[in-house]
This record gives structure tokens, sequence and C-alpha cells, in this order.
């Protein structure tokens, strides 16, 4: 086969949703004819796929069933090197619960879900695990607004392929929604309406439709996520946080723009010092776990990872009676790794997350716990 594909890379593919069809262009430097083969998948399935077209624009209809939806092209450079690249997910046709209604039993093929509550819609995605393991759920970070639709999800790939043993829910942040600029949410919502609160009740339903008690429910992710994953761990009891190069107080957070936005967006521009002395649980975590006496958090931290570990971590972890080494609290409920990793502020890497999973089974912590040596590859 010839093609006339030049020796560098797709820039980006962009799937778009127009009525019944989906539509992929793919965006290369420079303007490039040549042939693509394209490859749709909806939840990780493969649905449809077409091979050689001379364009770089794909339409394909679609029928009306709930989920992730990809396209990954195919190109072949005049050297023979195959040019791979994926689309951005897109979000399609979620079945819809409402909290406060009866949740029935999740079919596996009900992939993409919008939980409605009171004040705000989730977008979620789920992956099915096998009765009587836990419910892992993933929080989003920060996104980048310029080049990512929303809802995004984090983690999902992995779900996809089962790096967690049990149900995996993958939940998109709706505070992102008030407002384009916003990159960062942390799950905050509104003064007046609270987002992590409301998702702590739906994912208590979630886990009881699955007959799941609420000690083998994770809530689990990284930087903002890892923010998010203790406030709503905080409303659960006995549920377990896993918070990595986490955020703990909102206002001590480097990037001082996302901080204006949240004001501006989520508390109507009431001052920093209004904020903290009215909201004060909702935006640092020290004051959301002061009283708590069940639930369970599971921090692994970067020491190079400098500002989060001075400002974020170390406060937390004080206020938790944990010790500057890590390891376990005195009361055995929490557990800290540190590690050292010269890509600093970074998620946890693929090879981290058996020993993670290692420590969530653990219980309790004790002094005899042994922190995992595995750390981030360096870049």
């Amino acid at each position: 086969m010839s093609t006339s594909c030049p020796d560098y890379s797709i820039k980006k593919v962009i799937l778009e949703h127009e009525r019944d069809e989906l539509v992929a262009a793919v965006v290369f430097e420079a303007p490039q004819a040549g042939q693509f083969s394209y490859y749709v998948f909806r939840n990780g399935e493969r649905i449809h796929t077409e091979r050689d077209s001379p364009n770089p624009t794909f339409r394909v209809g679609i029928k009306v069933e709930p989920g992730l939806y990809r396209v990954l092209v195919h190109c072949i450079d005049p050297n023979g090197k195959t040019i791979k690249k994926y689309s951005n997910p897109l979000f399609l046709y979620p079945v819809v619960y409402r909290l406060g209604a009866s949740f029935k039993k999740f079919q596996p093929e009900e992939r993409a879900l919008l939980l409605q509550g009171k004040y705000w819609k989730y977008p979620a995605v789920y992956y099915a695990g096998k009765e009587q393991q836990r419910l892992f759920v993933m929080l989003s970070a920060a996104t980048r607004r310029n080049e990512q639709r929303l809802p995004v999800f984090n983690r999902w790939t992995w779900a996809e392929t089962k790096k967690f043993p049990g149900h995996v829910l993958c939940v998109a942040d709706p505070t992102l929604e008030l407002h384009d600029e916003m990159n960062l949410g942390w799950y905050l919502g509104t003064d007046e309406h609270d987002v992590s609160e409301e998702l702590s009740r739906f994912i208590r339903c979630f886990a009881e439709a699955l007959g799941i008690p609420e000690d083998k429910i994770v809530i689990w992710g990284s930087s903002g996520g890892g923010f998010s994953a203790l406030a709503v761990t905080s409303h659960i009891e006995k549920a377990t946080a896993v918070a990595i190069n986490a955020q703990t107080d909102v206002f001590a957070y480097e990037i001082a723009r996302y901080i204006e936005t949240v004001k501006r967006c989520c508390f109507r521009n009431q001052t920093a010092t209004q904020i903290q002395e009215h909201f004060g649980t909702r935006v640092n975590m020290a004051q959301a776990w002061r009283n708590n006496r069940s639930s369970r958090a599971i921090l692994i931290q970067n020491k190079l990872d400098t500002h989060h570990y001075a400002c974020h971590f170390k406060p937390f972890w004080e206020a938790l009676g944990g010790a500057a080494e890590g390891g376990a609290t005195p009361d055995g409920r929490h557990y800290a790794w540190l590690y050292n990793d010269s890509n600093g502020h970074a998620p946890e890497s693929e090879q981290m997350v058996p020993e993670i999973l290692n420590l969530i089974d653990q219980v309790p912590f004790t002094a005899s716990t042994v922190m995992p040596t595995v750390s981030a590859p360096k870049g």
C-alpha cells in the first residue's frame, strides 16, 4: 500500500458528535494528504472499522447506546512507520439515575451514567466488578479547558484494562461547568450547594445497590483529585481515601489564578478570609478531618514535589497525628507513603498501583507495615 503521509506525528484527532453521527478530523502540524484507517470504539470495544480512506475527516452513524466513544487513527508514513493517535473521548447517551430514587442493579452495558442530584449532575463511567469486591471511585484533577472537552474522567483507561480489583466509578466534576475558564474546581460546588457532600450520598447509594459496605468504598485521586478524594471520604464513614501528591488547602495552592476563579465562580467573590471562616471544612482538609473518627486516609507523597510536600502534605499529615517519616499514624487508621522522584508533581505511575492496593487491604496499619519502594519511573 502506498501512502503519502510525512514522517511526523498526527497532532490530534478531534471527535465530535453531530446528530446520529460521529465525526473525526485528523489534524497535522501542516496540511497533509494520505490514507487513513479509522477504528471506532465504544466502552473499549471496537464497533466499526474503515481502512485506507484518503479523507482525513471520517463520519460514521452510531446507535443510541450509552458509552464512552473514541476513534483510533492509523497512518503509515513513506518509511513504513505506523503513526497512531486516539481522539478525545466522547461521553454519549448516559443512563440517568436520580438521587432519592431506588437504584436498580447496574448493568455492565450501562457504562455511561448521569447521576442527577438535587443541585448537580454528575457524569460518570462505570466498570462492573464482581460481587463482594470493593467500589473504587476515581475523581479528576485539573483539566486543560482549551484542549479537553467536558466531562473529563481520570483513570478510566486503567479501569478499562482491569487495573483495579473491583467495581470502578469514574466521576467528573460538575463544578467545572460554572465557567469556561475553570480548570480546577476541587468538586467544591458553590457556597450554597456542596458538590462533595452530595456526591458522597450518591456513592453511598451506588455502593448499597451493589451490596458493598461502606468500609469497602475507596475514593481515589491525585493533585486536585486527591483533595476531592479526601473531601468526599470525610462524609462516608469507614471509607478509604487514596490521595496522591494532593492539595489539602485550596488557599495554599501555588497557582493563584485557579484560586481567583474559584472565589469568583463558586463563592460569589467572597474574600479568602470569609470563605475560610464560613466554609473551612470544605476548603481545608485538616479542618474537614479534625473530628473524623472512622474514615481512613492513605497519602502518597513525592518529597521532591516540594510545594505539595511542604504546603499541603505536611500540615494535613501532622493534623492526623502522623510522624515526619511517614508510615502509620499512632491509631493505625492512616498511612503515608513517602518517596523521592525527580519528576516532581505527577500522579502515581502504573507500577505504583499494586502497592497502593496492598496498602488498602491492610487494616489497621501498624509500625510493621512496610513502606513500598516502587516509585514513578524517571523521565
